[in-house]
């Protein structure tokens, strides 16, 4: 009887699921912040080291790293949460790198469950995702502004 229930409500949880408007694929956050007194290259590596500490494993994280053109690109995963369940969500995180300033993109944002396997989130799910994104960016920026440089006495 529990198995049947089971799989009398999968459909209905597909269908509930397939009824949010989803976000456009092509969807994305973009922010640049103003980086007084730091070169690229000092971004750059503060970024990297912010990543370090940010991320459980930056390594797992980050999927090009290119500081030549002043570009990290990685996969980020956040969760929100939605009339009390709990969505996980993942995204493209592109962070551009110039003398004095830097831009961080959020972009390909999907949600994944065992049902529906991977997809675009609605709309509902990605207003709620915004101020989270704008945390981790506003993280990164107060990192890189209060940073000390390695040659601080400690």
């Amino acid at each position: 009887m529990r198995k049947l229930l089971i799989f009398a409500m999968v459909p209905l949880l597909l269908a509930c699921c397939a009824s949010y408007p989803r976000i456009s694929p092509s969807e994305q956050i973009q922010k640049v912040y103003q980086v007084p007194n730091l070169t690229k290259n000092q971004i750059y590596d503060s970024t990297l080291a912010w990543m370090a500490q940010s991320f459980r494993s930056s390594k797992k994280v980050i999927e090009l790293s290119d500081k030549e053109n002043g570009k990290i690109i990685g996969n980020g995963s956040t969760t929100i949460s939605y009339y009390g369940v709990a969505y996980p969500i993942t995204f493209t995180m592109i962070i551009e790198m110039k003398d004095n300033r830097m831009r961080i993109t959020y972009q390909n944002f999907e949600s994944t469950n065992m049902f529906a396997g991977s997809f675009q989130i609605a709309q509902e799910h990605y207003e709620l995702l915004k101020p989270k994104l704008n945390d981790i960016g506003d993280s990164l920026h107060s990192y890189l502004v209060n940073r000390k440089s390695s040659s601080d006495n400690w």
